[in-house]
């Protein structure tokens, strides 16, 4: 089936740079030999929230893992970002700001990966947080089970105010070692993954946002497993609080940080703060690729595509075709988006739009 698949699915993907990159940075390919063994690069993709993004730093510097660099790439970001990067003082932190907006973080992330130059690549969102344990269990399980690409559980946040200390979180926790499939009904942000880097060039660049229905992110995962990677997701507890910005509001405008100053206060201090919470608004038995998109239509105020007498259609239809279609290079994300109608671009535009951008 690897190999069906591999004939459908376009697996190296390579971005042109050039009119992004600045003139003194240099991009070179780094060759399996030249690895720093056991070290992981981090990537984090920046634009404005420097206050953000310094509290997601503070939270690579809290790590038990301690043998990591961190490049943060500015989509040609205010020039506060490079000052709160180097107000660290810490050699292991690179900060490079692109020439241009790219407007997403697909260029950033790629031009980041470029710069690797250890086994392991991880990438973190300046939206959110790691646990001080994360990268010591995903170093650790990728060397015990030798496989390639680990996923972390995580608590993705939703704030009830922006300056509320009561959080709700919706819990993505194994309570066993599962080996990742994409016509599974789980999502995993670019913030919960650590890889090893020689994936990473086998796979090759992001895709532009622009050119996918849904989230770049899922569609590079999608293209790691298309290839025959083991993707396992860790039996562990929760070690990534992912903090989408488009639930704090005005998010972009307001350079709010109090929210993410709590939850890292509250990680660090081990105080417990999190309860579950239910989505409103939406059937919970679709499948969470349907849910998603749902989601995101109404929350654009473009009304509700989906009805209760659509459920059990919407549920058969996707369920009987999706396994088929990832087997055979579709990824089920863009998938479930194309039965939808939804365009290429659409997630990038609708994230643009709820966060004021």
């Amino acid at each position: 089936m690897v190999i069906i698949r591999r004939s459908f699915v376009k697996i190296h993907h390579k971005v042109d740079p050039r009119n992004w990159i600045p003139d003194d940075l240099e991009l070179t390919s780094v060759v399996s030999g030249e690895l720093k063994k056991g070290s992981v690069t981090i990537v984090m993709a920046a634009y404005m929230r420097s206050n953000v993004m310094k509290i997601a730093i503070e939270s690579v510097l809290s790590q038990t893992f301690t043998d990591w660099n961190l490049i943060i790439v500015g989509d040609a970001t205010d020039s506060d970002s490079k000052v709160v990067a180097d107000s660290f003082c810490d050699d292991r932190i690179r900060f490079i700001n692109l020439s241009r907006n790219f407007g997403e973080q697909s260029m950033p992330n790629s031009i980041g990966a470029q710069l690797c130059a250890t086994e392991y690549l991880a990438f973190l969102s300046q939206d959110d947080i790691w646990y001080p344990d994360h990268l010591s269990q995903a170093i650790s399980f990728l060397a015990k089970t030798k496989s390639d690409f680990y996923l972390a559980s995580f608590l993705r946040i939703k704030p009830t105010k922006s300056n509320e200390e009561s959080f709700a979180a919706d819990n993505r926790y194994v309570t066993g070692k599962v080996t990742y499939s994409p016509s599974q009904d789980w999502e995993f942000v670019a913030s919960t993954w650590v890889l090893r880097s020689n994936l990473a060039r086998k796979i090759g660049d992001w895709r532009s946002a622009r050119e996918v229905r849904y989230a770049a992110s899922q569609e590079y995962l999608f293209r790691c497993w298309a290839s025959g990677a083991r993707i396992l997701i860790a039996p562990h507890a929760p070690s990534v609080l992912i903090v989408p910005s488009i639930h704090v509001e005005n998010s972009y405008s307001s350079n709010s940080s109090m929210v993410h100053r709590n939850l890292l206060n509250r990680i660090l201090g081990g105080v417990p703060f999190l309860k579950p919470y239910s989505i409103e608004n939406c059937n919970s038995s679709l499948p969470s690729k349907i849910r998603a998109i749902h989601l995101g239509w109404q929350a654009a105020g473009r009304g509700s595509f989906l009805t209760r007498q659509w459920v059990k259609s919407v549920f058969f239809a996707f369920h009987t075709t999706v396994h088929l279609v990832s087997h055979l290079g579709i990824s089920p994300w863009e998938y479930a988006a194309a039965l939808l109608g939804v365009k290429k671009g659409f997630h990038k535009n609708l994230l643009d739009e709820q966060r004021g951008l």
